[in-house]
């Protein structure tokens, strides 16, 4: 008698983006009970609890829109369906090392909208987030009379949330960032332009699924 056998195997793969986008809303939420603790306390050794989970709310922040970049294209027979591989695979060569917003201009032409709207105030505020989560990883220390690259950076943020009271006669960067609003900020910058990008480009919802667990 003949046996015959079966073998298969099952290939699964890990996506981050909205893990990523949970993690900023755990220390967006973090930094806000910090400053609830220490209410009415003058500067003192809370900031650096500050400095810690609003650090960490950027970083995850700007993680998670590189992510949900990265994915569009490692899921494209989803994603972009009506596109050639070739085409994407080209696509992603030229851009996979490219700025952040590069890429969602790719993902934009490639859907067939035209252009990604750097003037419209979600990419500005990913602009603003990700220069600052580039000051803060590659930070240079520089004089407060010589801060040409700082005062660029707080010029970015300036108006898009309320920098620290702890801290006075400073500009934003490098230290009155590093505050609960500013976390919040950070969430709100990604998550929605994420969700503008999903509601614009036609994309699976994924973000959007999640966001009633990105509120804070």
């Amino acid at each position: 008698m003949l046996k015959m056998t079966c073998h298969a195997e099952l290939a699964t793969r890990m996506n981050f983006a909205v893990q990523h986008l949970l993690a900023a809303t755990h220390f967006a939420l973090e930094s806000r009970e910090v400053e609830r603790e220490n209410a009415g306390k003058p500067f003192g050794p809370h900031f650096d609890e500050l400095l810690w989970t609003v650090s960490a709310c950027v970083f995850a922040s700007v993680a998670g829109l590189e992510a949900y970049a990265n994915e569009v294209f490692a899921d494209r027979a989803e994603t972009l369906p009506e596109v050639d591989a070739d085409v994407a695979d080209k696509m992603w060569e030229l851009c996979e090392r490219r700025p952040l917003l590069e890429k969602f201009d790719a993902i934009y032409r490639l859907r067939g909208i035209g252009p990604l709207d750097r003037g419209s105030r979600g990419a500005q505020d990913v602009s603003a987030l990700v220069a600052l989560r580039n000051g803060l990883i590659h930070f240079k220390p520089q004089w407060d009379t010589e801060q040409a690259t700082h005062a660029k950076i707080s010029r970015d943020l300036g108006g898009r949330f309320e920098p620290s009271t702890l801290i006075t006669n400073e500009p934003i960067f490098p230290r009155r960032w590093a505050c609960s609003s500013c976390a919040v900020w950070s969430l709100a910058a990604a998550r929605d332009f994420l969700l503008a990008v999903e509601a614009s480009a036609g994309l699976p919802s994924k973000v959007g699924k999640h966001q009633h667990k990105m509120q804070v």
